[in-house]
C-alpha cells in the first residue's frame, strides 16, 4: 500500500504515462480499497505458507516464495481480481461483443486443405493485445464500481465516524 501511495509522487512516472498526479492519486487509492475487498493479504499469506519440497536448497525456497508473492500481486493488477470471479461475475467486454471480459476472442473459421501442413493465418488477424487493454479497462471501471460502500476491517463504522466528529468539533470549540 505504501508503494501505491508513493506512485502519484514520482513526477518520472506521471510524464511517461501522461497523466495528472490527481488522477494517479485516485488510481492507487482504489487498487488500495479493491486490493482489502479482495482479501489479497490473505491469498499473499496462503500462498506462502504453502510448503516448499524440504529437499530444496534455502535459497530455492527464497526464490520461490518471492515468485509465489509476485504471482499473486501480478495476477491482482493484471486481472483485478476477475481470473478468480466465474463468467456471471464478470462484466460484459465492449470490444468482443458476446463475451465477458479477459475471455479469448474465437477464431476465426481457415478453410485447410490437406496440401497444407503449416497453419493458416486468418484473413484479419485479431488484435488481442487491444481486446486485453480494454477489457482490462472495462474491468477497472467494474472494480470502481464494487469498491464503493466498501468498509475493510481498518473503517470506521457510522457511529465511530460520529464520535470522531463530535471530539473533533469539541476541539475547535477550545480554539
Amino acid at each position: 500500500m505504501h508503494h501505491l501511495r508513493n506512485l502519484p509522487q514520482d513526477q518520472g512516472l506521471l510524464d511517461l504515462l501522461g497523466v495528472e498526479k490527481a488522477t494517479l492519486t485516485l488510481l492507487a487509492e482504489e487498487l488500495i480499497v479493491a486490493s482489502a475487498r479482495l482479501d489479497i493479504a490473505g491469498q499473499l499469506c496462503a500462498r506462502l505458507q504453502e510448503m516448499p519440497a524440504p529437499a530444496l536448497a534455502r535459497e530455492s525456497r527464497a526464490d520461490r516464495q518471492v515468485a509465489k508473492a509476485l504471482t499473486v500481486l501480478g495476477d491482482f493488477i493484471a486481472w483485478l481480481g476477475f481470473q478468480q470471479a466465474g463468467d456471471a461475475k464478470r462484466p460484459d467486454s465492449r470490444i468482443n461483443p458476446g463475451h465477458k471480459i479477459f475471455a479469448r476472442p474465437e477464431k476465426q473459421a481457415v478453410s485447410w486443405n490437406n496440401s497444407r501442413r503449416l497453419t493458416k493465418l486468418a484473413p484479419t488477424p485479431a488484435n488481442t493485445a487491444a481486446f486485453y487493454i480494454y477489457d482490462w479497462l472495462v474491468g477497472l471501471r467494474e472494480m470502481i464500481i464494487q469498491n464503493q460502500g466498501f468498509a475493510g476491517d481498518g473503517e470506521l463504522t457510522e457511529e465511530q465516524q460520529a464520535r470522531l466528529a463530535s471530539i473533533l468539533n469539541g476541539m475547535n470549540d477550545l480554539r
